[in-house]
């Protein structure tokens, strides 16, 4: 996207963003510029070390690893993303509540400003229905209690 070229990699990209905040409550890339934030992007490393990555699944920070990759010929297909162990394998959510931590991240990112609301928006729009299908499955993993909404209870 930062380079100008659009494709269907850019999707997955998107995607894999999503699923990295759903599953920390923090963007993976973060900086308190915009051009930071670019350069993050372009040079910085996933932090998979900081909580709550511990307690999550090498499987899933596999998935995010590889939905990030930034040479978009390396980078999964959404085919390949709805393929992969953990979106296959892993059908059944874990016992555990969500870290406090993670709750509390998401609760701040839930109040981030409209303007980065809708950068997200649109971003989501630009999805497949293919990918949507596979973010669908996704939410039906966190919806623990198959009520249609995720709460930070």
């Amino acid at each position: 996207v930062l380079c100008k070229r659009y494709g269907p990699e850019i999707d997955v990209w998107s995607a894999g963003v999503i699923l990295y905040i759903l599953l920390s409550g923090v963007p993976p890339f973060w900086a308190e510029t915009e051009s930071g934030i670019f350069r993050q992007i372009l040079h910085g490393k996933l932090d998979f070390a900081s909580e709550p990555w511990p307690n999550i699944s090498d499987s899933a920070k596999d998935l995010i690893r590889k939905m990030l990759d930034r040479d978009p010929k390396k980078r999964l297909t959404a085919h390949e993303v709805l393929c992969h162990p953990w979106i296959v394998d892993d059908t059944i959510a874990p016992d555990r509540p969500l870290d406090s931590a993670v709750i509390t991240r998401l609760k701040q990112f839930s109040a981030m400003n409209k303007v980065k609301k809708m950068a997200l928006r649109v971003i989501a729009e630009r999805l497949s229905e293919e990918e949507i299908g596979g973010l669908k499955e996704l939410f039906k993993m966190i919806d623990t209690d198959n009520s249609g909404t995720i709460t930070f209870e």
